[in-house]
C-alpha cells in the first residue's frame, strides 16, 4: 500500500461510503493528478471489497467539511454501462477504477 495517503484513504471511505476498512485491506490502484495545469493535486485511488458488517455509517461525505456525496449502489451486471453513461455524472477517476475493477476482479 502506498504510504501516503493510506490513513486518509481510510478516514475517506468511512466518511463517503459509510464503511471501516483498514488500511491493510486496501489494494493501491493508481495515482493519478488531478487539474492538470491548475492546482496538479495528486489522487491516490484504492481498492477494497467490504461486507455490510462493515458499514457504520450512510456515507455521503463531511457535512461539516462542505461534502455532498451520493452514495449509489450499481448491479454487477450494469457497471460497465454505469461507466460510461453520460447521463450519470461522475468524476473521471470513478471510470477509471471501474476499468480497472473490470480487468481485475469483474470478468470472474
Amino acid at each position: 500500500v502506498h504510504n501516503t495517503g493510506d490513513r486518509q484513504a481510510v478516514v475517506s471511505t468511512q466518511s463517503t461510503g459509510g464503511y471501516r476498512v483498514a488500511a491493510s485491506d486496501l489494494t493501491p490502484i493508481t495515482r493519478v493528478v488531478n487539474g492538470v495545469g491548475t492546482s496538479g493535486a495528486i489522487q491516490h485511488m484504492y481498492y477494497a471489497e467490504v461486507e455490510d458488517s462493515q458499514r457504520e455509517t450512510q456515507g455521503g461525505g463531511l457535512a461539516e467539511e462542505g461534502e455532498v456525496v451520493e452514495v449509489i449502489d450499481v448491479d454487477r451486471s450494469d457497471i460497465e454501462t454505469f461507466a460510461f453513461d453520460e447521463s450519470k455524472p461522475k468524476p473521471p477517476g470513478c471510470t477509471l477504477c471501474i476499468i480497472w475493477w473490470l480487468n481485475n476482479h469483474g470478468r470472474d
